[in-house]
């Protein structure tokens, strides 16, 4: 299942999401409780800049993104390292190498960053997370996640991270940054533990710490679950789409007739980002569309509140064609990195980084 995996987070991807009472109003969005609410599309891109890569430093397949202050990072599955640009796009360092030892990266992909001083980087390949001073680029510390951490959220010094695992017998393991055990956690959904190819198509899990516990949805599921600090779920919602795919009701049959096992993973919207902003949970999910040649998506945000059990769906995130585009939250803002093909006979790439505003759902949202 790992090649599976990584042609996922060399091409990203994403996926989710939910559904009278008073109204309540945040900005320009009226919400509500238990309503559905289309967001406005396309959301609205604050600012855009090029990574300005070289040959010694090139971004082949983006896997992930990360900013701090006027830091930019971006791992790279084509080089199994991250790669470190200013604020306006120049480069700055190489963090990291192909291998297995110290500060080495097998399939990097998910990034957080701990106050001003730490990268926290996520390795699917080796099932471990690394942190390097942001100020050196070295290697601080390893810590080892059971299964592999597909996604990583950090809060201080406790980390949190959606597993890769194809038992999926726990969704998270949740870990501080002197605890040298952690705690495997969070719930599995029905989806997950009934059906044999779903469990088996899509055997990972992305996860958000979130006041007092975690947030935590599966691939290949119509559920999204709150849980406790102890990972029990609270509470949980039933995702639905206006606009994008979703997942299909008949998901499992579907996966049993399909004859080219590489499609599989283009019959549903894929989770790719997923983050708490105030009392809600803002999430991406990418529509795969295979062509003779290539295969290109449409990307889309949509944002849970949980304390209205409403939810704000399917406003499309601009995609270039045919590109590899990744995903991360920045407190309220949304992150895209974006590989770029030009040119028609002679073709040319580069990198593109983009920041979108994270529109209201609600009250209790910004």
């Amino acid at each position: 299942m790992k090649p599976a995996y990584r042609s996922i987070t060399s091409l990203a991807a994403a996926a989710l999401l939910l559904a009278c009472g008073a109204a309540e109003e945040s900005g320009s969005t009226t919400v509500r409780k238990g309503e559905i609410v289309q967001l406005p599309s396309p959301v609205d891109m604050l600012d855009s800049v090029v990574l300005r890569d070289s040959a010694n430093a090139f971004i082949a397949e983006p896997a992930g993104v990360a900013m701090n202050g006027a830091a930019i990072y971006v791992t790279d599955a084509g080089s199994s390292s991250v790669l470190q640009f200013d604020r306006d796009g120049g480069f700055v360092r190489r963090i990291g190498r192909r291998g297995r030892g110290p500060g080495e990266f097998s399939a990097p992909g998910a990034m957080a960053t701990i106050g001003d001083t730490l990268l926290v980087v996520s390795d699917v390949g080796t099932g471990r997370i690394s942190l390097f001073d942001t100020r050196t680029g070295q290697l601080v510390l390893i810590k080892r996640f059971p299964g592999a951490p597909f996604t990583i959220s950090a809060v201080g010094d406790t980390l949190l991270g959606g597993t890769y695992d194809a038992m999926q017998i726990n969704s998270m393991f949740r870990t501080t940054l002197n605890d040298s055990i952690g705690q495997v956690m969070g719930p599995v959904s029905p989806d997950y533990t009934n059906g044999q190819r779903v469990r088996f198509s899509y055997p990972f899990s992305a996860a958000a710490l979130h006041t007092g516990g975690a947030i935590v949805a599966m691939v290949g599921s119509r559920r999204m679950y709150r849980t406790d600090a102890q990972g029990s779920a609270t509470d949980s919602i039933e995702l639905a789409s206006r606009v994008r795919r979703g997942v299909p009701q008949d998901l499992e049959r579907a996966l049993a007739d399909a004859r080219d096992p590489a499609s599989q993973m283009l019959l549903v919207s894929i989770l790719t980002a997923l983050s708490r902003i105030d009392s809600s949970t803002a999430m991406v999910h990418v529509d795969f569309s295979p062509s003779d040649r290539s295969v290109s998506g449409k990307a889309y945000l949509s944002l849970v509140n949980w304390p209205l059990h409403a939810q704000c769906v399917d406003a499309e995130i601009p995609l270039a064609p045919d590109t590899r585009p990744v995903f991360a939250f920045r407190n309220d803002t949304l992150i895209s990195v974006q590989n770029v093909v030009t040119g028609t006979d002679s073709l040319t790439s580069y990198t593109r980084l983009q920041r979108f505003r994270v529109p209201a759902c609600g009250s209790g949202s910004r």
